[in-house]
């Protein structure tokens, strides 16, 4: 069937709409939302679902009934991606991954405006686009001398 989809985490398939979003970016391949099922996600957790998911981005190990590719990319997860749906996820993007520099840390007054803009860029796509509840994911982690990487991600 068509409407039937896979758990990453238990593997259970399911109808799609009652599975849960997680965006995910596959190695150097196709972005889109792994799935996951609603008891897992209560089980685990948010931060060890997106252990998982991460896990799974990078080892390629997930069957495509786990994975829903964004819009406009090949159901074969090529690379090709249709023009209008490329500009739609320019309008709302669902990720932000930058690099922040040791010191950005220092002035909680610019911090705190770069954390509202990115996530408002986030939140207010979602919001135009009619969505009621959102999950967001964060994460800071060190890079070493470069700096942090911030991460934020929608699940929906």
């Amino acid at each position: 069937m068509q409407g039937m989809k896979a758990c990453l985490i238990c593997q259970g398939s399911e109808d799609q709409v009652s599975l849960m979003r997680v965006p995910a970016q596959v190695n150097d391949g196709p972005n889109g939302d792994f799935l996951i099922c609603s008891g897992c996600s209560e089980l685990l957790g948010a931060d060890k679902v997106m252990t998982l998911v991460n896990a799974a981005a990078l080892s390629g190990e997930w069957h495509p009934t786990q994975f829903l590719p964004l819009a406009g990319s090949e159901e074969s997860f090529g690379s090709h991606h249709d023009a209008n749906a490329e500009a739609d996820d320019e309008a709302s993007p669902r990720s932000v991954d930058v690099t922040l520099a040791r010191g950005s840390f220092t002035d909680t007054a610019a911090f705190e405006r770069f954390l509202g803009q990115s996530l408002a860029a986030l939140l207010l796509g979602q919001y135009r686009k009619g969505t009621g509840q959102v999950t967001l994911f964060t994460s800071l982690t060190s890079e070493g001398e470069e700096g942090y990487r911030f991460r934020a991600l929608l699940g929906d």
